[in-house]
C-alpha cells in the first residue's frame, strides 16, 4: 500500500512547524528515501519533496515537539491512512535525517 506525503510539507509549513532547514551532517537522504520506499510511503511531487517533508518533521523534532505530537499532527494534516503510518515517517524521518535527536 502506497501512502502519499503530498500535502504534508505545505501543510506542516502553514503550521508552524517548519521553522528552519533541518541539515545536519550525518543525514542521509538516500537511505531515507530507501527505508520510506520500504514502508510504502511516495510522493507525487517527487524525492525531493519526500526528503523535505522528513526534513520538516526533523526540524520540529530538533526545536522541541515531541514526536507523538508531530505524528498526530502529521495524520490530521495528511493522506496518511493511520497515526501508524505518520509515526513510522516520523521514525524514519529522525533516524535518518536527524540521527543526533536518538530513536522516537
Amino acid at each position: 500500500m502506497k501512502h502519499s506525503t503530498k500535502l504534508i510539507a505545505t501543510t506542516l509549513a502553514a503550521g508552524g512547524l517548519l521553522l528552519a532547514s533541518a541539515g545536519t551532517a550525518s543525514a542521509d537522504t538516500d537511505q531515507f528515501l530507501t527505508d520510506a520506499g520500504k514502508a510504502g510511503f511516495t510522493n507525487q511531487d517527487g524525492n525531493q519533496a519526500l526528503i523535505k517533508v522528513g526534513e520538516t518533521i526533523c526540524t520540529a523534532v530538533t526545536n522541541g515537539e515531541s514526536a507523538d505530537a508531530i505524528a498526530h499532527d502529521l495524520w490530521h494534516i495528511s493522506q496518511l491512512s493511520s497515526l501508524d503510518m505518520a509515526s513510522t515517517l516520523v521514525s524514519i524521518s529522525v533516524k535518518d535525517l536527524c540521527p543526533g535527536e536518538g530513536p522516537v
